[in-house]
């Protein structure tokens, strides 16, 4: 089996240096986590650093301490993960499967708490910590479920697959990458209504914002790198180069508050 290398806060410390010549970006390895198994997904709860790492491969569930920088347990999954989101409100995890259930999983025992089946597939998940709700993304578009009553609220149908979702909580935006589409769409995460496009002439793979910057991270679907984007200012900062084509990110904004 190949080794798949987990580097905590995707191995890279993003230092943004304001001069004359433009913004310019250092990168730090902070911590090297070897876990043999293909990640497919990957989400932080910033208030107790615990990351939630799981893989479609195996059906493995991975907490992680970014304090000590180890596996603290797993959890055998019965569902085949496609995406995976942090309720920082009640400390759990939430992972959705293609066969359209959601399975929520208490991050302090790693204990299942209760599973909900939709009626359609599920390719990816965010949750919008403003509104306490989770937004749920299928092959037709993105429906909104409120967690506390799991009512859906609405469904918004698109024209394109959603392949990455994720919120600016801050600003209220929807940030999503669309398969086989170049750049970043930008919704309205309460009218659901489209704001723009950033185009950055590139496919993405996976996307992470980081609320208090209102800077987004996205993998490129067919290169080692990692745009740089300013969400507040609409347009693509820089692209990071890497040794290795990342599969995974995420951000902790309390760890690296400036990244």
């Amino acid at each position: 089996m190949k080794k798949k290398r987990l580097c905590l806060i995707l191995t890279i410390l993003l230092v943004f240096i304001f001069s004359t010549s433009g913004l310019s970006y250092e990168t730090l390895i902070t911590a090297d986590i070897s876990i043999e198994d293909n990640l497919t997904g990957l989400s932080i709860n910033p208030t107790t650093g615990m990351v939630v790492a799981a893989s479609s491969k195996t059906k493995t569930l991975y907490l992680i301490d970014t304090i000590t920088n180890t596996v603290i347990k797993t959890h055998t999954l019965s569902i085949t993960p496609s995406g995976i989101a942090v309720d920082i409100l009640r400390n759990m995890a939430i992972v959705s499967s293609k066969d359209g259930k959601l399975y929520f999983i208490d991050l302090e025992t790693g204990n299942p708490i209760k599973t909900l089946s939709e009626d359609s597939s599920i390719n990816s998940i965010a949750i919008n910590m403003a509104t306490d709700s989770l937004f749920i993304c299928n092959d037709n578009g993105f429906m909104v479920m409120d967690l506390e009553t799991e009512n859906i609220l609405n469904k918004v149908s698109l024209p394109y697959v959603v392949k990455g979702i994720i919120i600016d909580s801050n600003l209220g935006y929807l940030l999503m990458i669309m398969e086989g589409k170049e750049g970043l769409y930008l919704y309205n995460a309460d009218t659901l209504e489209p704001i723009t496009e950033i185009n950055t002439g590139i496919i993405h793979s996976a996307i992470s914002v980081n609320s208090s910057t209102h800077i987004a991270l996205l993998i490129n679907d067919s290169e080692s790198s990692i745009s740089v984007l300013s969400i507040e200012n609409k347009n693509l900062l820089d692209t990071i180069r890497l040794s290795e084509k990342p599969d995974i990110i995420t951000i902790d904004p309390v760890s690296f508050p400036y990244r």
